[in-house]
């Protein structure tokens, strides 16, 4: 009943059940005065590790799980942290290996929440409603947590430790390309949001030379991203391979069934962006957190740069387009639960909490359904 294999619906039904009882626990943060117990903060910070350990309902699961032994023999192409890991922590449980990697990833945002102008409990109760589930998906949570603690650590550094909060911040950010190489996207854009170019005049700027950069990208794309590369040609077969296997186990589940789930899941992030676009370029960003309008920034600009990849139309951007947005989820989180309690057009905010929330159960009711079918 409940073997280790991927697309068993007993387990993805079990995924879903840890889900609703998540639900119920953090329920309360989820309306005024946004307030959960610290029996409850506690009790969800287990789940989530739990849920997080037991991720059945995605395949990537059972992509680590399959080749594991490989992994502790240094023989597969992770980031060397994770083979690390597995040899000297965790040599004989793919488990402990999650729950090491996972478990890090939440304290770095329990920590990243705790440090912002924000309400600590919202927050978590919107994460692990909504975005717990992509946070349990990929070992790149752990180098999205790292990279976004230290961005909190610079944009909340205090004026007597400051210079030493921006070292540390700036170190972690960097550091996270070794947690996932995708990552080297949100170092660039964590270190873009610092400069002045949020403003209306860079705004029209953008909107005018945009269909132009848009037709190069389209023509040119291939060139940028492979002029570069010098590997041995087993190397990049390798690496295709991998794509290829991520690509196909989930191929089964494309149709309109998959695109309504990936709409629920996408349109919540561009409606916190315009939010993000009202507040910081058209409104006095001096009357918000000053670590806020950061992030604000920050969550423009990765579903900016992520959606270029969407328009673009060439190679397999939308694979790069659908890993880049995965990058939004926390600072999405950070906004909306700054919005939510602040009343800041509170109905469009609950539309994305709405819409948010039922993107996370579509998600674990459309793959029970698709393990049953297949």
């Amino acid at each position: 009943m409940f073997e280790l294999v991927k697309f068993n619906p007993w387990l993805i039904f079990l995924n879903l059940i840890m889900w609703l009882i998540i639900c119920i626990i953090v329920s309360p943060a989820l309306k005024e005065p946004y307030y959960l117990s610290s029996i409850r903060r506690k009790l969800a910070f287990c789940l989530l590790l739990l849920f997080a350990v037991f991720a059945f309902w995605g395949s990537d699961w059972f992509h680590v799980y399959d080749e594991y032994d490989t992994l502790v023999l240094n023989n597969w192409r992770l980031e060397s942290v994770y083979h690390w890991i597995a040899a000297n922590l965790a040599p004989d449980s793919y488990f402990f290996w999650r729950l090491i990697i996972w478990g890090s990833a939440g304290v770095f945002i329990w920590s990243t929440f705790a440090r912002l102008g924000i309400n600590k409990n919202l927050a978590i109760a919107l994460f692990l409603s909504i975005w717990m589930l992509w946070f349990s998906y990929a070992r790149v949570s752990l180098a999205m947590a790292i990279a976004f603690w230290g961005f909190a650590l610079i944009v909340c550094a205090r004026t007597k430790w400051k210079s030493f909060y921006v070292i540390v911040g700036v170190i972690a950010i960097l550091s996270s390309f070794f947690f996932h190489k995708s990552s080297i996207f949100l170092i660039v854009c964590c270190f873009v949001a610092f400069f002045p170019v949020f403003t209306k005049k860079w705004l029209i700027l953008l909107v005018i030379f945009l269909p132009v950069l848009l037709y190069y990208l389209h023509y040119n794309l291939g060139d940028i991203l492979l002029s570069d590369i010098e590997v041995e040609s087993n190397e990049v077969t390798s690496y295709i391979e991998r794509g290829q296997d991520y690509l196909g186990s989930e191929k089964r589940f494309q149709g309109v069934g998959y695109l309504v789930g990936q709409l629920l899941e996408r349109i919540p992030y561009y409606m916190l962006a315009i939010t993000s676009l009202r507040l910081v370029v058209l409104h006095n960003v001096k009357i918000y957190p000053k670590s806020v309008v950061f992030f604000m920034r920050l969550l423009i600009l990765i579903v900016f740069v992520a959606s270029i990849f969407l328009l673009v139309g060439v190679m397999n951007t939308q694979f790069i387009y659908e890993r880049f947005m995965r990058f939004s989820f926390i600072p999405a989180c950070i906004v909306l639960a700054y919005c939510l309690e602040n009343a800041i057009y509170p109905r469009w905010h609950n539309y994305v909490l709405c819409i948010a929330i039922s993107g996370t159960a579509y998600q674990l009711i459309y793959m029970f359904y698709c393990s049953i079918l297949y």
